[in-house]
């Protein structure tokens, strides 16, 4: 089966080229069509693509990879993704 990239910007935490990998051209078209409506009316990410993963939505709203943002913003970093909050040990 295809998949289709679809780039949401730079990684404002690594500058890195942030995407998002869909299974057909009209959910490409979707995605798309999402990222050019105004933020303030568009539906929520989670609305709109609940099958998408949370990186995959992460990289829809501020282009920034699932990594590079829980590091910069959870107390955790990246440990914090498998359970939250992280069981210590």
């Amino acid at each position: 089966m295809a998949t289709y990239s679809v780039v949401c910007g730079r990684c404002p935490f690594c500058s890195g080229v942030t995407k998002v990998e869909v299974s057909s051209p009209e959910e490409a078209s979707a995605v798309l069509a999402w990222l050019a409506d105004d933020p303030r009316t568009r539906p929520f990410v989670q609305d709109a693509f609940p099958h998408f993963t949370l990186d995959d939505r992460e990289a829809m709203i501020s282009a920034s990879h699932g990594e590079c943002f829980d590091a910069a913003v959870s107390p955790w970093g990246t440990r914090g993704r498998e359970s939250f909050p992280p069981e210590e040990g």
